[in-house]
């Protein structure tokens, strides 16, 4: 029952800062990333090997399109692959408990339709095994996630645990060749947004359901079963998915790839230097070439499959040309999500994304789980939170272990701190730069700088 119950709600060791930017799953980060220039969005390079670059084209070489999608082969290790176990029982397992949580609480027909709405659109396809052959396929778990905060687009959905493993076992996402780091450089993307007059955002709808798995042996990796009318039902998903570690790094080959279809314009420009994953982000001071730009994206996008969704932007003419289409922004919520800080498109600030800081945190685990989940690459707000940086530097020179409760006049200032933590959302910044640089420098900070 412990195994199942770690299954459906795993428990993180650790922070994860990227929790605002993925919205709708963890990700994967040990604590030292916490640390790494990657933190900021500064990658370190953009090939580490011989190997890296030899399976970058290998991988690129294999992309093809068929019936209006990319397909693809997955990139693995195929040593750790066969380490992978087939995980069937515990599958079977965490969905019987999960089928009864959701039915008491009368929600797992709506969870299914969603799989059903797949079903329908060749996301997922029925397969016929037999419980004597579940050990040949790989099953993941899976579970659902319910968002009720008004800019998400939809209001269930399922999340998988390729993460998942048992002793002496490996993962799918251990298998997995996650590639090197090919998203846009989020610190040049996030200054980016914060210029020029106009702003334009849009995401790819449902974009790594889009991806195609070109082998059944690749789709025979994301199988998961289902119950139906009280029986269970088998299936295999014919696309990558949220969840798999590798799933970011082969959404931005395609869209290189996609890219290089074209004639280096300022569209292809767009496709392979303003998206963040599957999130587009692009500014302009020329309304006009704004708007001709997101009519020629969205028409660019389409001849690969892909269809931009939520799009928003700061001025009244291309909200109306995306409403004519179809994509202009389908949720009743003033604040837009831009790379981990909430931004208000009306009144033109940002700020970064609200959370209550523990003031009980009494461990040095604790306090720092609770000082790093704010997500602030910028260091907008770095005179308020530097005053925890320097308390936990100081914590880590006072030689206490990671679960020792620290001196009661550690505490004290702990609460203190998160109490100002606490309050750094309710603080606006102009979204664009007007040609000045403010910088506060209060003696805490000076401290920092010692």
């Amino acid at each position: 029952m412990t195994l199942v119950n770690n299954a459906m709600n795993p428990c993180p060791s650790y922070v994860d800062p990227f929790a605002d930017v993925f919205k709708d799953s963890l990700v994967d980060r040990g604590l030292e990333w916490i640390f790494s220039l990657e933190s900021l969005g500064l990658p370190e390079s953009e090939f580490n090997s011989d190997y890296d670059k030899d399976k970058l084209k290998d991988f690129m070489d294999n992309i093809s399109i068929s019936e209006g999608h990319y397909s693809i082969k997955l990139p693995s290790y195929k040593d750790k692959l066969r380490k992978v176990q087939s995980n069937h029982h515990v599958a079977i397992k965490v969905l019987d408990k999960m089928v009864k949580d959701l039915e008491k609480r009368g929600l797992y027909d709506e969870y299914v339709r969603v799989f059903e709405e797949q079903e329908e659109e060749g996301i997922i396809e029925p397969l016929e095994c037999t419980p004597e052959d579940y050990r040949n396929y790989l099953w993941i778990l899976h579970r659902p996630v319910f968002r009720n905060n008004p800019i998400s687009t939809t209001r269930i959905r399922p999340v998988f645990n390729c993460s998942f493993k048992t002793a002496n076992s490996a993962s799918l996402n251990d298998a997995a060749y996650n590639g090197v780091n090919l998203t846009g450089d989020m610190l040049n993307l996030t200054l980016r947004f914060r210029s020029n007059k106009y702003v334009l955002l849009a995401d790819i709808r449902r974009a790594f359901l889009m991806v195609r798995l070109a082998e059944e042996s690749d789709k025979n990796k994301f199988c998961f079963f289902l119950k139906k009318n009280n029986r269970l039902r088998c299936y295999w998903y014919a696309t990558i998915i949220l969840g798999f570690s590798a799933s970011p790094f082969i959404l931005n080959c395609i869209l290189r790839y996609h890219a290089g279809r074209f004639p280096m314009d300022p569209c292809s420009e767009l496709l392979l230097s303003n998206f963040y994953v599957d999130n587009l982000i692009k500014t302009d001071n020329n309304l006009e070439n704004l708007i001709t730009l997101y009519s020629k994206a969205v028409e660019r996008l389409q001849e690969g499959g892909f269809s931009l969704q939520a799009c928003n932007l700061n001025n009244p003419a291309l909200q109306e040309t995306m409403k004519e289409d179809g994509t202009y922004i389908k949720y009743d919520c003033s604040w837009e999500k831009v790379v981990g800080y909430r931004y208000h498109p009306l009144n033109g600030v940002i700020s970064v994304t609200s959370y209550v800081c523990d003031p009980k945190a009494r461990t040095k685990r604790q306090i720092l789980s609770e000082a790093s989940k704010i997500f602030d690459p910028l260091s907008l707000c770095l005179p308020m939170t530097i005053q925890a940086r320097t308390f936990i530097s100081e914590l880590w020179k006072s030689g206490v272990s990671w679960d020792e409760i620290v001196l009661e006049e550690q505490q004290v200032r702990w609460a203190a701190i998160s109490l100002e933590l606490s309050g750094v959302a309710s603080i606006n910044f102009p979204r664009r730069h007007e040609g000045y640089v403010c910088l506060f420098l209060p003696d805490s900070m000076m401290k920092g700088k010692r």
